[in-house]
């Protein structure tokens, strides 16, 4: 629901801006108040987001939990090329029973900064159906890691 309000009320507050400068341009004085009341609730919806972000739909992580990939780097890139949202997934949480579940790409964080586009990668046809590994993002002893999105396709030889 506060998802929603954001959206809409930073839509609204946008359409006040533009609203407001087409009134001045039209001799409109009141225009300069709209535009100002738009502009304030730019202001706020962006301090909103600061102070919560879990408000920001646009946001790269898509709001949700974030995973760190141990296994499954190349299915996941396959998958998102594929055109996919989400795929199978085995959360890895040390203490406690492991959970397969499905798991949106936008999710993914990757430890490979690139992949060959080899015979490896190439032979997987999403839809997958192994399970890629995954830990929550920032446990202890992982490797840095990039958003999955952000991670380079090359060619064989390449590297």
């Amino acid at each position: 629901m506060a998802q929603g309000l954001q959206v809409v009320n930073t839509s609204r507050s946008g359409y006040n801006v533009g609203e407001g400068a087409y009134r001045v341009s039209q001799g409109d004085n009141w225009g300069y108040l709209q535009a100002g009341a738009g502009a304030v609730g730019l202001g706020a919806n962006t301090l909103a987001v600061a102070l919560s972000p879990e408000l920001n739909v646009l946001g790269s992580g898509g709001g949700g939990a974030q995973y760190f990939i141990s296994d499954g780097v190349r299915r996941s890139l396959s998958s998102l090329q594929g055109g996919l949202d989400d795929v199978p997934a085995t959360i890895v949480r040390s203490g406690q029973p492991d959970v397969t579940t499905r798991i949106p790409l936008n999710q993914l964080f990757s430890p490979k900064a690139e992949v060959p586009l080899d015979s490896r990668f190439l032979g997987i046809q999403p839809p997958i159906r192994q399970p890629v590994i995954v830990q929550p993002l920032g446990a202890p002893g992982q490797p840095s890691s990039i958003p999955l999105n952000q991670v380079r396709m090359i060619p064989p030889g390449s590297q």
